[in-house]
């Protein structure tokens, strides 16, 4: 696995680098302080995941990826930082983050993470999913069967693990998912997980 990490801090940027390079399957690591050096790093070498903080100085997070989707990258974020608001986890997702991980959380915790995106998954704590939840309501009606793939989403689970979770077919699975899809207006799962919870919030 090819990571970049994108954080203004110096301290934190080399020692979650050295940290990581330590870690079995992770091949590099390259470190970023701002917006455009991360950008340029993604359009030249892809890696396989972003380890992104939210406050870069003057900066957002959030600024690298509209601007990444915006030119087409594919590649997978992952937020690790140290304050976020429910709006901003909201934000995030659905502006094409798979994850949001406390700075304060342990290596165990973050490695746990970057497998889970890594893997296609999202991933996010309780404390950020209740957050990102209570932070708006716009109703929206879901069948049952949606609702359940959904919460399974927002657990982290692959689409095999929810097929045999309840009982579906993958290809169920994956039709299910396409219909949230064109009812949302989204693409990634974290954008999902962020509309369609958000939404759903007083029937979890």
């Amino acid at each position: 696995m090819r990571l970049l990490v994108v954080d203004d801090h110096a301290l934190f940027r080399d020692s979650l680098a050295t940290a990581l390079l330590a870690q079995a399957g992770i091949e590099s690591v390259e470190r970023c302080a701002d917006v455009a050096s991360a950008l340029a790093v993604v359009a030249k070498q892809s890696p396989d995941l972003v380890l992104l903080d939210y406050e870069l100085g003057r900066e957002r997070g959030i600024d690298f990826l509209r601007v990444m989707r915006e030119r087409g990258h594919q590649v997978r974020v992952l937020v690790v930082t140290a304050s976020v608001t429910g709006s901003d986890v909201l934000a995030l997702m659905q502006s094409g983050a798979s994850g949001v991980v406390a700075k304060e959380a342990p290596m165990s915790v973050l490695l746990n993470a970057i497998r889970t995106v890594d893997n296609g998954g999202i991933w996010l704590s309780d404390e950020h999913r209740t957050a990102m939840l209570n932070s708006g309501d716009q109703g929206v009606q879901f069948t049952d069967r949606e609702r359940q793939v959904l919460r399974a989403v927002a657990e982290g689970r692959s689409n095999k693990e929810i097929a045999s979770e309840l009982r579906m077919s993958e290809t169920s699975v994956k039709a299910t998912l396409q219909r949230l899809f064109e009812k949302t207006g989204v693409r990634t799962r974290g954008s999902l997980v962020a509309t369609v919870l958000q939404k759903m919030r007083h029937e979890l």
